[in-house]
């Protein structure tokens, strides 16, 4: 989603909204990553894919420190590495 509006017309809020409801429906299983992209990194493709490598780290640690041990375990698989 590209968020795009006029100064003060909600933007921040809207994608914020959106990165919380994409959040409580990431599971290990089927995780669900928010990726915040600022504009000028769109010009780069290794930009974004660092952005989305770093999310995705974000969003492991996150699951892992939210499940009990025997869950963190199937995190494993889904590691990103540099």
């Amino acid at each position: 989603m590209i968020f795009q509006g006029a100064a003060d017309a909600g933007k921040t809020a809207l994608k914020n909204e959106c990165m919380e409801a994409v959040r409580q429906h990431s599971t290990p299983q089927e995780p669900w990553i928010p990726v915040p992209i600022k504009p000028d990194a769109q010009n780069s493709a290794l930009s974004t894919i660092k952005a989305m490598m770093e999310a995705t780290k974000r969003e492991l640690g996150r699951l892992g420190r939210e499940l009990p041990d025997y869950e963190t375990s199937r995190l494993q698989n889904h590691k990103v590495t540099d």
